[in-house]
């Protein structure tokens, strides 16, 4: 006869079971949108690590440079091909075919903060304040405070924004969408069927942007007096949504695959602007044993992805891990 296991030792493998079990039933999907770790330059990917930029040169994957940064906390492609990396002591912006980094002023970060960049200089950048309704404009190169301008947001309901090619603001409201540029704002209802909106991404042309609902639809709006439908598709019928980036002629989506009867597991998915599913990879399956408080962060660290045409690549990663994808083969460049 077997002794009995006593209650204490049983506990801690019963607590795990039953974790495991509700883990499997929570969303990871969909998160608000939030600071970056990684963006393309023109020739190289920026990964933000723990205590460093890491410079990867987008052609073959090679490490151009590890530079230490004091509190690295968010990176951001400028349009002049070069990336901004912001720090707890300052910004560094990194320029194509250079190993250092032009260092310019802090910027203050929110914990909700989202950057985005002003489109017609790399001198300057957008924080969006989303619990505060406005977005503040900094000069990078100012050795004071750094804060050039700010602008309200009328009608922001603190979720979607993106800036469009002509450098307007998009965002969503409680009525739809809002379109401002300088001192013009226009109110654009959704067109019916569109479920609520998820992430916005400028598009090919400055009327237009795409719009990723919370199921996974993508629909290509024309931003006219209203906004209208160009086309719309589903990215993926048996996942939801979890980053997705956007270039002329592809959209990049990494979503969490969630088949019955299958585990469940972070997937890649690249499609063409029509809704052609060009290529999938899995990713990482999703543990839910992990004991830690912090599960879902921890499952979900190294997931966001980027996306470039100069040459055409795609990124998956995070501040430990990175996966670079040639878009045109499909064939993988860097591996974890």
């Amino acid at each position: 006869m077997e002794p009995a296991v006593p209650s204490a030792r049983r506990r801690p493998a019963a607590v795990a079971s039953a974790l495991a079990a509700i883990r499997e039933r929570l969303p990871l999907a969909a998160p608000a949108p939030r600071l970056r770790h990684l963006a393309f330059g023109s020739g190289f990917l920026l990964q933000l690590r723990e205590a460093e930029a890491r410079l990867v040169n987008s052609n073959d994957g090679s490490v151009i440079a590890n530079v230490a940064l004091a509190g690295p906390r968010a990176a951001l492609g400028l349009p002049g091909g070069s990336v901004l990396a912001c720090a707890s002591d300052a910004s560094y912006r990194f320029d194509p075919g250079q190993r250092t980094a032009h260092r310019g002023t802090r910027v203050s970060l929110l914990p909700n903060s989202l950057l985005e960049p002003s489109r017609e200089s790399q001198e300057f950048l957008w924080v969006i304040e989303p619990s505060l309704g406005n977005a503040v404009r900094y000069a990078f190169a100012t050795k004071e405070f750094g804060v050039e301008a700010t602008r309200t947001l009328p009608g922001y309901d603190g979720k979607a924004l993106t800036t469009l090619l002509d450098g307007a603001f998009l965002y969503t409201s409680s009525q739809g969408l809002v379109r401002t540029l300088a001192s013009r704002t226009t109110s654009l209802a959704l067109p019916s069927g569109v479920g609520r909106i998820w992430r916005l991404l400028p598009a090919d042309r400055v009327d237009r942007a795409w719009a990723v609902t919370d199921s996974g639809e993508a629909i290509l709006l024309e931003l006219g007096a209203r906004a209208r439908v160009v086309r719309r598709f589903q990215t993926s019928s048996d996942g939801a949504p979890f980053d997705v980036a956007a270039v002329p002629g592809t959209l990049a989506m990494v979503s969490v695959h969630e088949a019955v009867r299958e585990p469940r597991s972070f997937v890649l998915n690249t499609y063409s602007a029509t809704g052609t599913r060009i290529k999938s990879y899995i990713l990482a399956g999703v543990r839910a044993d992990d004991a830690s408080e912090d599960w879902a962060k921890r499952v979900s660290i190294d997931r966001e992805v980027a996306i470039t045409t100069h040459p055409p690549r795609v990124a998956v990663g995070g501040p430990t891990e990175l996966r670079l994808f040639d878009l045109a083969s499909g064939d993988e460049i860097v591996a974890p």
